[in-house]
């Protein structure tokens, strides 16, 4: 039997469950664990038991304590998964009840929690304790895998654990494979996590990576200067607006924690409401609590949530019902704007500038029915993480031709490529340049002018053999723009028709992918540029990616030329 001896930071464990209630299910062979909890009854063990009984609903737990109601009212809150035993540790008379407890078959407890003050007569009650459960059961506790694990100052913990027998632990530290004791914020929190990963990989890279690829990764630290082409703030913009449409882990967190804010406002009725508000009282209306100032004031956690509700206010409208929770001239309530925004000399002699609307507004108010406020970024009026989120990345909107790119039957890494050169950040010649690259400057493909993204994909002489090719089969007119954004956001397909106009999209796209596809050939395998090789496979790749989308559409390529040059 292992016991463990852990003072637990339950209010940490507490803090995380209220905001994202998990639900933790044991493996298969610890799915009938027991935890008994000595102390369970007090402040600190009790909310222990509770979380531990919340996190994993599989585990048995036994508490002891010396307070028979507590330990009814404690087992009401645990449900039938739990049971009670009658204990006190500071009393010597009592350790025969102790006893009774470790002495029943039921209460064999894989892992033992003992909540005490740092007193040296209560753990040498333990002890011996524990050494009369050795004589009885003939079972051996290991104390070289017990913690003393302090809260708070104690300053004579290593006399402490003399005592006892086992060794001095700290927080944070971690239960069943979960991490306690750890700040709801704290990178120590995901430690575990990551060295597990680390130790996964580990075994996957040995069984399945090849000696060539060992090879690779030895030789690849002299590469470990990467190359950044993107900035991820560009990354996480919206397709619309030139991004590619990832999460920002950082702003999605806001929106998550703004929803506090919203719930705050929404549902006074709630327990967990009422709490908050009587730790920390109401303000404005009653629509948010007060701000918690000082460091030493406040549960960390609804100190972060409160500091949101700025951004949460900024995008509420009021509607007015008795008008007693709504500021007159500092909430939105009437047009798009507060009144003193709207009306800033009018505000500027106003007297009271914090008066309600039933104050100041003589219009007949409807007296029975509550003010209430709605959330203006949806069109139900309810908040949702979707349109926080979106309202907070799409602030600063971006002209970018994004329907030519992301909205045109084809390969995601064509289209990706298209993306790329339009914000100019493939790794041409020059852009190694300026990444500090010691290298000559000349176009792979015309062997005259320097290499930028826009010279190979445009005006390369070698290039402008494609574009020529591509207007004589449509049949039209074209003067390129100066770079590969301008004719991409140029490229609409309303004169050649409805039947051609989604080859016509999807052909600068085509042309690009064939261009760069050669260059790269001719850069790093040698290969001899021939232009009627490079039209041949234009015009190929054009038919293979388009062929799919037109209905009853040519079979073979020749067909296909034909196809498109007729109207």
């Amino acid at each position: 039997m292992a016991g463990a001896l852990l003072h637990l930071n339950s209010t940490t464990v507490l803090a995380s469950l209220q905001e994202n209630q998990p639900r933790v299910h044991l493996p298969e062979k610890t799915a009938n664990r027991r935890v008994l909890v000595l102390g369970g009854t007090g402040r600190v063990g009790g909310s222990t038991a509770i979380a531990l009984s919340k996190l994993c609903p599989d585990l048995r737990i036994i508490v002891g304590g010396r307070n028979r109601e507590k330990g009814a009212a404690m087992l009401a809150k645990l449900g039938e998964n739990s049971e009670f035993a009658e204990v006190n540790i500071d009393n010597v008379k009592s350790l025969e009840a102790a006893l009774n407890v470790f002495d029943s078959p039921f209460y064999f407890a894989d892992d033992t929690l003992v909540f005490c003050g740092a007193s040296k007569v209560q753990l040498l009650h333990l002890n011996w304790i524990l050494m009369w459960f050795e004589a009885m059961s003939g079972l051996r506790i290991n104390l070289d895998k017990s913690e003393l694990i302090p809260v708070g100052c104690v300053n004579n913990v290593e006399e402490l654990a003399a005592a006892i027998g086992c060794k001095v632990g700290s927080l944070p530290t971690s239960y069943l494979g979960l991490p306690l004791g750890a700040q709801y914020r704290s990178r120590a929190v995901w430690d575990g996590v990551e060295e597990r990963m680390r130790k996964k990989l580990a075994r996957w890279k040995s069984q399945y990576i090849s000696k060539g690829g060992r090879i690779t990764l030895i030789r690849s630290g002299a590469l470990e200067r990467k190359i950044h082409l993107v900035r991820w703030e560009l990354v996480c913009l919206e397709k619309d607006n030139g991004g590619l449409g990832v999460k920002s882990l950082s702003i999605l967190n806001k929106a998550l924690l703004c929803k506090w804010s919203w719930r705050f406002a929404m549902e006074r009725e709630a327990f967990w409401n009422q709490v908050i508000r009587g730790k920390y009282g109401e303000e404005q209306g009653g629509w948010s609590s007060k701000e918690a100032r000082g460091e030493g004031h406040g549960v960390g956690l609804w100190k972060t949530l409160r500091k949101e509700w700025e951004v949460v206010k900024s995008r509420l409208v009021f509607v007015v019902g008795n008008g007693k929770r709504i500021k007159f001239w500092k909430d939105i309530w009437c047009g798009d704007e507060p009144l003193c925004v709207s009306f800033p000399s009018l505000f500027a002699l106003a007297v009271s500038k914090d008066a309600w609307v039933k104050d100041v507004w003589r219009k007949q108010i409807q007296q029975g029915v509550d003010d209430r406020v709605i959330w203006r970024e949806t069109n139900c009026g309810k908040f949702s993480v979707k349109s926080l989120y979106k309202s907070l990345v799409s602030a600063h909107p971006i002209s970018f031709p994004s329907s030519a790119i992301w909205k045109v039957s084809m390969q995601p890494r064509v289209s990706f490529f298209g993306w790329e050169a339009t914000w100019g950040k493939t790794l041409t010649l020059d852009q190694l340049q300026r990444r500090g690259w010691a290298l000559a400057n000349r176009c792979y493909l015309c062997q005259r002018h320097e290499e930028s993204i826009d010279h190979i994909l445009l005006h390369c002489d070698k290039v402008r053999t494609l574009w020529v090719l591509l207007y004589s089969m449509f049949g039209v007119q074209w003067v390129l723009p100066a770079t590969v954004k301008e004719t991409l956001s140029g490229w609409n397909g309303s004169f050649v028709g409805k039947k051609r106009k989604g080859v016509w999209k999807a052909s600068p796209l085509c042309l690009f992918w064939t261009v760069w596809k050669t260059r790269n050939k001719v850069a790093f395998e040698e290969e001899e540029l021939s232009i009627q090789r490079l039209k041949a496979s234009f015009v190929y790749f054009l038919w293979s990616e388009t062929k799919r989308s037109i209905k009853d559409g040519p079979s073979t390529l020749v067909d296909f030329v034909g196809w498109v040059a007729s109207r």
